[in-house]
């Protein structure tokens, strides 16, 4: 599996790492003690990626806006002003299991007050089509997505899009399928997908069921 580490450093958060400069770099012994870090994931085989970034004044942040998905972006050029979890760079590193990709993190030489968030990356990813409506095709939008289909872990899914009038709602809804290689895996996705009670409850009561019975289902 793979998994990116966030490191999100305490000189660049609030109002002081607004005004870090430019042309800001760590200090020599800092970055010598970070390139033997990275030639350890290196040696053995878990560093796939690993960059580090240019302070925050630097960059920009786009916001988005409207109340709605696709509402109108605002551009904000550097610097990025008292902000938080502010990224200072990123690896991504291969490992077993999240346990150890956090051990991995725990092992950076990092600074006191630095952070680093641990995230799993989807394996299998892949964009594939994506049809956009036209200028003639009012009340929706030309441009804004009709159809698309991508791939996450392998497993395809499609969004589509409208803005008439239908008998039926669309919601975030969405059903999928988790392959798993063992029962380890099996164990690890069933506890995080039925952390919240009521998702176990009604998981609980469709297994007992021959036919679907939408009723008792939103009753559970």
């Amino acid at each position: 599996m793979r998994y990116m580490m966030l490191m999100i450093p305490k000189v660049y958060q609030g109002g002081d790492g607004a005004k870090v400069g430019a042309d800001f770099t760590p200090d020599a012994e800092a970055v010598e003690r970070m390139m033997r870090y990275n030639q350890d994931l290196a040696d053995t085989g878990a560093l796939l990626a690993a960059d580090g970034l240019h302070p925050p004044v630097t960059g920009a942040r786009v916001a988005f806006g409207g109340g709605k998905v696709g509402g109108k972006a605002k551009g904000t050029a550097g610097p990025i002003n008292e902000a938080a979890n502010v990224l200072g760079g990123y690896w991504i590193i291969r490992a077993d299991s999240l346990e150890k990709a956090v051990e991995w993190a725990s092992k950076c030489p990092a600074a006191d007050g630095d952070v680093i968030e641990v995230r799993q990356v989807f394996d299998g990813s892949e964009k594939g089509v994506a049809s956009r409506f036209g200028p003639d095709q009012a009340p929706d939008r030309e441009g804004a997505i009709m159809y698309a289909d991508f791939a996450l872990a392998g497993q395809c899914f499609a969004a589509m899009e409208s803005a008439h009038a239908h008998d039926f709602d669309f919601n975030e809804a969405t059903s999928f399928i988790v392959c798993c290689k063992d029962q380890a895996e099996v164990d690890y996705y069933w506890e995080r997908l039925s952390a919240d009670p009521r998702a176990e409850r009604v998981t609980s009561a469709m297994l007992k069921m021959k036919k679907l019975d939408i009723r008792a289902l939103e009753n559970a």
